[in-house]
């Protein structure tokens, strides 16, 4: 049996385009915006890195996934 990959989620792409906003106004400014609050901070370095977090967990677990495949199609004796 063949293990389905994870493919990006609508999330992700979602997070994408916004920071993709969020680069554009940056941009623009002086300063970097902080789109969050004084407690919870949100600029455009720390999105980036929340993205590439997630996307970094998402190919470990279809790596685990392939390796899974490949103990599974080694036939028993």
């Amino acid at each position: 049996m063949s293990f389905r990959e994870k493919t990006k989620s609508p999330i992700v792409e979602k997070a994408e385009s916004r920071l993709n906003g969020m680069q554009v106004i940056d941009g623009k400014q002086e300063t970097p915006v902080n789109y969050g609050n004084s407690k919870v901070p949100l600029t455009v370095v720390e999105m980036t890195a929340q993205i590439a977090l997630v996307e970094s967990k998402r190919s470990d677990y279809n790596k685990a996934l392939k390796a899974a495949d490949e103990l599974g199609a080694c036939p028993r004796i």
